[in-house]
């Protein structure tokens, strides 16, 4: 940009044409001019100088003589810049203060139309669009979140992102309650939850799943998911008032009437029910949803040792799980064989987890999370294939015991293993194919 443009940019923040700037700037270079001269410096048409000369004038940047023709001078610059300068800086105050009285009274206008909306009624139907509606309502909560789940619906409630509503309530110190049916199943995932989540037991509460936001929105799950269809969570959520302010009453007498977590777990341990579960899971469905949160609900680390084809099959269902757990800084390792057949999933596990090369494949997959969960699967076929075979099984355990000999084994292998990066490294080298095992 030349100096002349800038000029003229800087006086068109004073209020002036961009005309009206190459006048004054001509009455500037020429001192005492004309008419003519100044159209001529300035390259303006001399009518249009004319008629805009009588403005420069009065705003006191330019000064005529008495004789005829006319003729111009600038005046002394800083008595003209100056008052232009205070002009546009008590409209700048004005516009301020016109514009926060304006915000203040749109404000006014929408509050009054809210009032006179109908309130929301929308269905949400599947997990991904109710963890987002999930994740969005417990961002916007002010002061509360409440919630009920019975045993069945607890599944999909740990899915829906507690690990948000953890974070969410600590740092805008929400009051969150929730009233949920604790068994033997989920007791020891609800002792790892935040105390600023207060728990309480109450049985039975059957399919019941609903939760609350302050008192403005509430959502109420239809039906729970199916053993094929574990993804076919639908709700419906209202910000009905009377609606959210009848089953407010319904969760103020539930929890009034609940146990709360720590009683609850000491009757399930007097009871010999917290040292451990170990059962059989028939069908790829069952194994995948029982592993379907474990990224969410690490606290340290993630164990895996993968078949022949478990890196492919761990990439097409979890790898955007893996990506979140990693942000949050949970560790997974992952043992695996190196061979032509996983070779492109490897390359692209070891971007995400530390993986480590064995030189045989193993027939079963195992998975250990932190210290608290293990799971030992049968995949038939070992394919890359995610879909389910009636020969699938799996054995999960929490068997404290039972998940410390895994992990042992499991690092006596990760110390004897070859890290997978320098496996790849030598795939450039000579002799490339004796790292690729058959």
């Amino acid at each position: 940009m030349s100096a002349s443009s800038l000029l003229v940019n800087r006086l068109k923040m004073l209020g002036l044409t961009a005309s009206e700037a190459k006048a004054y700037l001509a009455v500037v270079k020429l001192g005492l001019c004309r008419v003519s001269q100044i159209a001529s410096e300035g390259q303006l048409q001399r009518t249009e100088v004319y008629r805009f000369m009588p403005r420069l004038v009065s705003m006191g940047l330019i000064q005529e003589t008495l004789d005829r023709p006319k003729r111009y001078r600038c005046s002394t610059f800083q008595d003209a810049i100056d008052p232009l300068t205070k002009k546009i800086a008590t409209q700048l105050e004005n516009i301020t203060r016109e514009s926060k009285q304006l915000v203040a009274q749109l404000e006014s206008l929408k509050s009054t139309a809210e009032t006179r909306d109908q309130p929301l009624v929308v269905v949400i139907d599947g997990i991904r669009d109710a963890r987002r509606n999930f994740r969005e309502a417990v961002t916007s909560a002010q002061s509360e979140v409440w919630m009920v789940a019975g045993a069945r619906a607890m599944r999909q409630v740990l899915r829906l992102d507690i690990a948000h509503l953890s974070k969410m309530a600590a740092s805008k110190n929400l009051k969150v309650r929730v009233v949920l049916e604790v068994d033997k199943m989920n007791a020891k995932r609800l002792m790892k939850l935040p105390s600023q989540v207060e728990i309480r037991h109450y049985q039975p509460l059957f399919d019941v799943h609903l939760y609350a936001i302050d008192d403005r929105s509430l959502a109420v799950g239809l039906e729970p998911p199916s053993e094929k269809h574990p993804d076919s969570v639908s709700q419906l959520v209202t910000t009905h008032k009377p609606v959210i302010g009848m089953l407010r009453e319904f969760f103020n007498s539930l929890w009034n009437q609940a146990i709360p977590l720590d009683v609850r777990l000491a009757m399930l341990k007097s009871q010999g029910r917290l040292r451990g579960e170990t059962r059989i899971l028939w069908g790829r469905d069952m194994i995948h949803r029982q592993a379907a949160d474990w990224h969410l609900r690490a606290k340290g680390e993630i164990l895996d040792i993968l078949t022949r084809h478990g890196p492919s099959r761990v990439l097409a269902r979890f790898k955007e799980a893996l990506l979140a757990a990693r942000e949050r800084g949970v560790r997974t390792r992952i043992i695996c064989s190196l061979c032509r057949e996983n070779l492109a999933a490897v390359k692209e596990l070891s971007t995400i987890a530390e993986v480590r090369d064995v030189e045989t494949p193993f027939g079963m997959g195992v998975a250990i999370l932190d210290e608290s969960e293990a799971m030992i699967d049968y995949i038939s076929p070992d394919s890359p294939d995610i879909k389910a075979s009636g020969a699938d099984v799996g054995v999960y355990t929490t068997s404290e015991d039972i998940v410390s000999d895994l992990r042992h084994m499991f690092e006596f292998m990760w110390k004897h293993s070859t890290p997978i990066e320098k496996q790849l490294r030598k795939l450039t080298g000579e002799g490339s194919n004796e790292v690729l095992h058959p």
